[in-house]
Order: C-alpha cells, then sequence, then structure tokens
C-alpha cells in the first residue's frame, strides 16, 4: 500500500506513522478507512504513481455446526490506488477495489431459510483529496461508493462511506487526527455519523502509538531486523502481529505470525432488505513467509487456523440471531503488491 511519504532516514518518525497507517488501513479495508484515507496525517505532499495489490485467502471445507452441510470459501482481492494530481500544498488521490468472496456450501440461515449465495461481491470505487498547509496542518475528505453486483449498478445495491478529517500539528513529530466518519458497510454502528480523534504519539524511534477514539495501535522495532504490531479497532477487529528477518544479510525475506479477529462485510445482490448485510466473522492465528521490499513491493504466503468462525446475516455483528457457525478449520492465501 503506498502512502504519500518520504521515505528517508531524516523522516524516520513520519515513516514508523506510515507504517501504522498501512496496517491500520489493512486491518479496516470493509469499514470506514480507504488505504487513500489513511494517509491523511502525512504532513507533505510527496509525487506517487500508482501502487496495485492482489491477494488470494482459502478456507478449507468445515463442518457447519447442526446441520449436515460442509462450508468453504475461496476470497479474491485486488486493489489499485493512484495519484491523479497534486501541487505543493494539494493532492488528489482515486483507489478502485475488487473483492469477491466464492462459497461452497448449502448451509441454511436458520431464522430465514436464506442459503448463503455462491458469490458476494463488493466493487468500490473511492477518492481522497487533501490540502497541506506550512505548519503541518491538513484538511482533507476520503469517500468510497461500493456495488454488491457485477451485473447491474442501482441504489438498493451500493454502499457509502465518507470521512472528514483535519490533523493538528503538536509536539515535535506528534500530532492530533479528528474526524467524522460515515459508512453503511461497518461491522459496528451502520449508518450512524461517528465522530473520532486520535493522537499519533512517537515517544522514541522505536516505538510508535496510536491512541484515541475509536482505535489504539502501536509498532515496537527493537531492532532492524524485527518489528511488532497491534491495533485494536471499536469498529470490530483487532491484529497483533510479529515480523522477523532471520538473516541479517538477506533482509528482503520475513517470516511472520499474527493474530487477527475481524471479517468482510457484503450486501446480497437480490436482498429484499438492503439494511441487512452478510458478515463474516473469525478469530485467526497465522504465519507466513515474505519476499519483498518496503510496504508496498512485496509477495507474501501465509498458512494457518480459523476458530470462533460465524456469519451472520443482519444489521450488524449485534443484530446476529440469524447467523451460521463454522467449525474451526485450516486457512491459507497468497497476496503481492507492487507499487510504481
Amino acid at each position: 500500500m503506498l502512502l504519500p511519504m518520504t521515505w528517508n532516514q531524516r523522516d524516520h518518525r513520519i515513516t514508523a506513522a506510515a507504517s501504522l497507517l498501512v496496517l491500520i488501513s489493512a486491518t479496516l479495508r470493509a469499514e470506514d478507512f480507504s488505504t487513500a484515507s489513511l494517509a491523511m496525517v502525512s504532513p507533505t505532499i510527496t509525487p506517487m504513481l500508482l501502487n496495485a495489490h492482489a491477494g488470494v485467502d482459502v478456507e478449507v471445507p468445515a463442518d457447519v455446526e447442526g446441520q449436515d452441510a460442509e462450508f468453504q470459501k475461496t476470497t479474491y482481492r485486488a486493489s489499485l490506488q493512484g495519484q491523479v494530481w497534486h501541487d505543493n500544498h494539494q493532492e488528489l488521490v482515486l483507489t478502485a477495489s475488487y473483492t469477491r468472496a466464492h462459497s461452497d456450501t448449502t448451509a441454511l440461515f436458520p431464522d430465514s431459510g436464506l442459503g448463503l449465495p455462491n458469490d458476494l461481491y463488493d466493487l468500490r470505487v473511492g477518492a481522497m483529496y487533501r490540502y497541506v498547509l506550512k505548519d503541518g496542518t491538513v484538511y482533507g475528505f476520503s469517500g468510497s461508493v461500493g456495488n454488491s453486483s457485477p451485473t447491474q449498478v442501482n441504489s438498493d445495491n451500493l454502499s457509502q462511506s465518507v470521512t472528514l478529517f483535519t490533523r493538528q500539528q503538536s509536539r515535535g513529530s506528534d500530532c492530533w487526527l479528528f474526524f467524522l466518519s460515515y459508512s453503511s458497510d461497518r461491522a459496528v454502528l451502520n449508518y450512524v455519523p461517528f465522530p473520532g480523534f486520535a493522537y499519533f504519539w512517537n515517544p522514541s524511534p522505536k516505538l510508535h502509538v496510536i491512541a484515541g477514539l475509536p482505535i489504539l495501535a502501536a509498532i515496537w522495532t527493537p531492532s532492524d531486523l524485527v518489528r511488532s504490531e497491534l491495533f485494536l479497532s471499536g469498529f470490530g477487529s483487532a491484529h497483533a502481529g510479529i515480523n522477523d528477518s532471520p538473516f541479517r544479510r538477506a533482509k528482503y525475506f520475513k517470516l511472520s505470525a499474527a493474530f487477527d479477529w475481524g471479517g468482510d462485510v457484503f450486501k446480497r445482490e437480490d436482498d429484499s432488505d438492503h439494511n441487512d448485510h452478510i458478515i463474516f466473522r473469525s478469530i485467526r492465528y497465522t504465519a507466513g513467509a515474505m519476499l519483498g521490499k518496503g510496504q508496498n513491493r512485496f509477495v507474501r504466503i501465509y498458512g494457518g487456523y480459523a476458530t470462533n468462525r460465524q456469519i451472520i446475516e443482519g444489521r450488524d455483528i449485534f443484530d446476529n440471531s440469524d447467523h451460521i457457525d463454522i467449525r474451526s478449520g485450516a486457512v491459507f492465501g497468497a497476496a503481492a503488491s507492487y507499487g510504481f
């Protein structure tokens, strides 16, 4: 994921903040914050061209609790992000993403008696605009529109998210971020304009923290070979992980381990109640290996175990009376990213 940031030693602390935002954007991919909008804290405008990302995630067949059925899912993702215009104080970034969840199951939602669609889509376009003042103050907005159908576009299939934000400089490289966000495809607080804030604190070159409402995040890099990260979101997701380069002369090769709680949010293409969503939830333990340089040029493979798996059809994760429970099982996948 490419952020408009200066990647040099002088901007070390700003770069670490950008790394935090990469982590957050990965965790909140389907919620308020798009990849582009999470570049909002950078106090500089830096030219960039295009970043492309693609990945596939496979959940192997597992039994459905209380039903004579199995469940298997493969999720395909692709995205593009590019800066289409900029000058010394302004920039406009456009994004596009494709997500397809292909499920193979005969399981039924017990209350409605409906089955899970074989294919669920989220086709999304978005934009972010920022205006940066000389003192590091930033004003901007980001937004996206998603469509749940690959063949038709109408108001019933659309989902929207909008965020207004401002960055206010504090001491040194620290800053405050204030925002107001609205989304119709969150796992929590759908259709509710939500005000929030966060303080970006850099106590040392090795520790960087974001604390506020509704997020808490931190990255600790005890050495140039090891990085650990933590992220908690009030919108219904969490992540903890560690990356290690075991060979000092081959820093481009990394091993990783992670804990993740969360999932994707979709709409039915032909749902009569278009305020309802299909929400995938799970806890995952994964380990993997990566070849690459930086956050935007890499190839990664991983495998692990998913538990506490649930598929909810409702307005959010608290409207969960109609749900399907999936037994624990193995997961694996691969991803690649390249910035031009």
